[in-house]
């Protein structure tokens, strides 16, 4: 099998699990296509099959304990970044990354009980040695960004979502209209979930998404000479997200018939924002942790299997 057609490239973890409770978890042995991690050329076998694929899928066994995902999938994630993939994409809402990576600049603090991940993420040891290893690379100089793929918010970044786009359209002198921001920070703001609000609720909220895209676009000057145009086309795909996810709400509330097709469009839709716009040219690596379900990746993607034994 040759480095370019390759499709799959399979890491087999084995791992002797002493897990009870909030038991730490035993040392693992980690085997890379057959290959024990730690001796020379094993994680390389794996890489140098990935070929020049722009993204590699990081994929757990869907019965494995997550903190043994967790524990083996960081360290093939730092070998893909000494390989050139610089940008980490986790099944966490598309603002939700950008609040996420930016704050990684920083040291972790004690308790994650206030950022918008999952709360299992909150309190996991192994995620967070995952993203102090994702920090001390950024201390050493290193560059790997994190975003998030999923048009969704988490309640408490949806309670600072709103509040960031009126604070940057602000501080370009382009406010939203009065009325038009109170719509948004009442129905957009909050950590209340749009799936328990009423189907008005949830329409108005739909309503809006279009207004505040065509301020953004009539505003696209002032925005771009005060923040660059990378921010803007992030802040305008953060708005179309936005839009996505009260559709996806709307759908899951029984509001409108449901659309498998559709519920797949929040990621496609990012993955291509992220190859064409947010990260061109640059490789991503994609966590799908317990690998519950395949991400809609592009084409010529490779998939790094992670599987656990005891």
């Amino acid at each position: 099998m040759s480095k370019r057609d390759a499709a799959v490239c399979r890491v087999t973890v084995v791992m002797a699990l002493a897990f009870a409770g909030a038991a730490p978890l035993a040392a693992q042995t980690v085997l890379a296509n057959g290959y024990e991690v730690g001796t020379p050329g094993a994680l390389d076998a794996v890489l140098d099959e990935l070929g020049e694929s722009q993204i590699a899928v990081v994929a757990g066994d869907g019965d494995a304990n997550p903190e043994a995902i967790l524990a083996a999938g960081r360290e093939v994630i730092l070998a893909l970044n000494r390989e050139g993939f610089d940008v980490f994409v986790l099944p966490i809402g598309f603002y939700e990354g950008l609040w996420l990576d930016r704050a990684l600049n920083e040291p972790i603090p004690d308790s994650l009980a206030t950022w918008p991940i999952y709360r299992v993420w909150q309190e996991s040891p192994e995620f967070r040695q995952l993203l102090e290893a994702i920090h001390s690379v950024r201390r050493a100089g290193g560059r790997l960004a994190v975003a998030g793929v999923l048009s969704r918010y988490h309640a408490i970044g949806k309670s600072l979502y709103a509040p960031h786009l009126t604070e940057a359209l602000d501080g370009a002198g382009a406010p939203l209209p009065a009325r038009l921001a109170t719509a948004v920070n009442s129905t957009w703001g909050g950590r209340e979930r749009l799936s328990r609000a009423s189907p008005e609720v949830r329409v108005r909220a739909l309503r809006l998404a279009m207004p505040v895209l065509g301020h953004l676009d009539e505003k696209r000057d002032a925005f771009v000479a005060a923040w660059g145009a990378e921010r803007f086309e992030f802040e305008r795909q953060c708005v179309v997200n936005m839009r996505t996810f009260v559709e996806l709400e709307q759908l899951r509330a029984g509001d409108v018939p449901a659309d498998d097709d559709f519920a797949r469009l929040e990621q496609t839709q990012n993955f291509e924002w992220f190859l064409h716009t947010g990260f061109p040219g640059r490789r991503l690596i994609v966590w799908e942790g317990r690998g519950a379900s395949e991400s809609p990746v592009p084409a010529g993607s490779h998939r790094i299997a992670l599987e656990l034994r005891e």
